[in-house]
């Protein structure tokens, strides 16, 4: 940054050119890191409702009085 007139201006400085090239390269490394997380996060997530879901699926073909009292109140 250089001064002018008490202005301040970014001026670009040919020599820096590499150190601004790694910079890049570590921020976009660090965002396919962050995104690959996030995509794994989100699949686990439907992951676990689907298994969920086939666990409560199973329950119910196996328990055929589900959703029945178990002691019938008619005969007590």
């Amino acid at each position: 940054m250089q001064v002018e007139n008490f202005q301040p201006f970014y001026r670009f400085i040919p020599r820096y050119m590499d150190d601004l090239r790694i910079g890049a390269k570590i921020l976009r490394d660090h965002l396919e890191l962050e995104m690959e997380k996030v995509e794994r996060a989100a699949r686990a997530k439907a992951n676990e409702k689907i298994d969920a879901a086939a666990a409560a699926e199973k329950v119910k073909s196996t328990l055929p009085y589900l959703g029945r009292p178990l002691i019938d109140t008619v005969t007590r």
